[in-house]
């Protein structure tokens, strides 16, 4: 995310202040250590620019940590969708077995092979001589 101008001067305002208490350790903003130092001392006031930066630094970040707030919830009911499907989908295959034919293609084939081959008795094939006799036509 570009810093804007305006925020890259406040940083630099907010540095050199800060820079003025170098060499001794600032408080935290509001502590009895902050307290207890005149209100003049740079210590004082850069305890309170970092309090200020960190809070204006944080709404500088608003819309990219919100994005990813909302980018980590999208993926996290997402895997919770996807468990559930799952979940459901193991349940219907527990329920609901696949059956099996009870044979492979290959012998199912060589199966229906055998049913059509000559067997004894059968018309060999050709023109019919022997005159029919009656009985249910056809």
């Amino acid at each position: 995310m570009p810093e804007t101008t305006s925020c890259m001067n406040r940083r630099y305002w907010a540095r050199r202040l800060v820079d003025k208490a170098r060499g001794a350790a600032i408080p935290s903003y509001g502590s009895t250590e902050w307290l207890l130092l005149p209100d003049g001392d740079a210590r004082k006031i850069g305890a309170v620019v970092v309090a200020a930066e960190s809070w204006a630094q944080a709404g500088d970040d608003i819309e990219l940590d919100l994005r990813r707030e909302l980018v980590n919830r999208w993926h996290a009911e997402k895997h919770a969708e996807d468990a559930d499907y799952v979940a459901r989908m193991e349940a219907h295959r527990a329920a609901y077995p696949p059956r099996r034919l009870g044979s492979s293609f290959v012998e199912r084939r060589a199966q229906q092979l055998a049913d059509t081959a000559a067997r004894p008795g059968d018309h060999a094939g050709g023109p019919v001589t022997v005159e029919w006799s009656g009985g249910d036509s056809a």
